[in-house]
């Protein structure tokens, strides 16, 4: 082998292990932009579960606000005349509760 010979081979192999060195590189930066784009949408997934969160106790506070008449109501007119009832029919043991509750209800009225 002569010295052209060699100095080819040294040649082939140095381009070889440039680019093998530039293969290595590329799929750095490829696992780079990988794990950038998997932050991201991590940090995307995190805003979008923390404003549905927000969103979620909006909604629930304004609920809470536009039910209270409601509930106040119940408390006060509808939940003292169905705890009598139960009372009755707890003492009176009726065979059909809810006709007994109906007539119940329906005598009180008059």
């Amino acid at each position: 082998m002569d010295q052209d010979e060699l100095d080819e081979m040294k040649r082939k192999r140095k381009l070889r292990e440039q680019e093998e060195e530039e293969l290595r590189r590329q799929e750095t930066e490829r696992k780079e932009q990988e794990e950038r784009e998997t932050q991201e949408k991590l940090l995307e997934e995190e805003k979008a579960r923390i404003k549905l969160e927000i969103l979620k106790e909006q909604e629930k506070r304004l609920l809470d606000e536009r039910s209270q008449p409601l509930r106040q109501y119940l408390a006060d007119m509808v939940v003292p005349f169905l705890t009598s009832g139960i009372i009755e029919i707890c003492k009176e043991k009726p065979e059909d509760p809810v006709d007994f509750l109906v007539r119940l209800f329906l005598c009180k009225l008059h």
